[in-house]
């Protein structure tokens, strides 16, 4: 059985809302440095989780047809174009253009660099 984790904002939502509102609304005697050091990394945690979630487009190593490395992390990605997530960081591939399968712009007649 799965976990309910309630009602939630979208990840924009989110975020406007810890840079937003949430500072306006902390008591001035709370706000000392130890506490903006941690809200800063409170924040850059989130920011950085909700970026991590995002699929990167892969890229095609330099004098290679069809080896790729991981846009996120820079390792080779095993499984080639039937990968959906790379094997080191298991950050989400995005295949999403012919230019990422082939090398070659659509329309085009030559690869690209």
């Amino acid at each position: 059985m799965s976990r309910s984790y309630g009602l939630m904002w979208s990840k924009e939502k989110a975020l406007e809302f810890l840079k937003v509102w949430l500072p306006d609304n902390i008591p001035e005697e709370v706000r000392d440095d130890e506490f903006c050091d941690e809200y800063q990394r409170t924040v850059n945690r989130v920011e950085y989780e909700f970026e991590r979630n995002l699929p990167c487009k892969p890229r095609l190593q330099k004098g290679a047809k069809h080896i790729w490395d991981c846009g996120w992390c820079g390792s080779v990605i095993v499984s080639g174009e039937n990968a959906n997530y790379c094997n080191a960081c298991g950050h989400p591939i995005l295949w999403d253009e012919i230019r990422t399968l082939t090398g070659v712009k659509e329309g085009a007649t030559k690869e690209v660099d």
